[in-house]
């Protein structure tokens, strides 16, 4: 989906999302360190079908379109995101199917340290995916925070997910610069 829309999208809308991920990036991490590959923001989109099929029963999937900064671009991390919102996966599926539309993990364990059996169990149970998925991805995230992008009219879309080696990530800040760019995003969204 990504490589189709940097095709077939129009660019100068394309660049204003690139641009509006790396404002909301900055503003989350305005004061911590790191390089800009350890704290992204991905914007998913919801599809019925992956590549044309339904998967049946698993039909629903958020699936990356954009990512902040100019690196760590290549990404085919996508999660289940089917009517059942007992079936949904990570914290992108979390927020997809959320009430309050954000949901939130933090000090999760480091895998990059301590890849024990354990840890992957808790780094699993913690963000709604299976210990398969972390042991697939090697991630190194130690929070993540995900937020449900609606269109103009209030329709749901997809989800934009922060994701940081911090294992602190601040979850206000963070909603204040969801509030600060969502409308714009919401109507870059409309577009895509």
């Amino acid at each position: 989906c990504t490589w189709l829309l940097r095709i077939w999208g129009d660019p100068k809308l394309l660049a204003v999302l690139d641009d509006v991920l790396d404002q909301f990036r900055d503003g989350v991490f305005e004061d911590v360190r790191g390089d800009h590959a350890h704290h992204r923001v991905t914007l998913f989109q919801h599809r019925r079908c992956l590549l044309g099929f339904s998967m049946w029963p698993c039909s629903g999937w958020l699936v990356p379109v954009a990512r902040s900064g100019h690196t760590s671009q290549k990404t085919k991390t996508r999660f289940r995101a089917p009517d059942d919102p007992q079936k949904t996966e990570g914290i992108a599926g979390r927020a997809w199917a959320s009430i309050n539309k954000t949901a939130f993990a933090a000090n999760l364990p480091d895998l990059e340290s301590v890849s024990s059996r354990e840890a992957i169990a808790e780094w699993a149970n913690l963000t709604n995916v299976s210990e398969k998925w972390v042991r697939k991805r090697n991630t190194h995230a130690r929070s993540l925070m995900g937020f449900r992008v609606e269109k103009p009219n209030g329709k749901p879309w997809g989800v934009l997910v922060i994701d940081s080696r911090n294992p602190s990530l601040d979850k206000t800040r963070a909603t204040t610069e969801f509030r600060n760019h969502g409308k714009v995003l919401s109507r870059i969204v409309e577009g895509l």
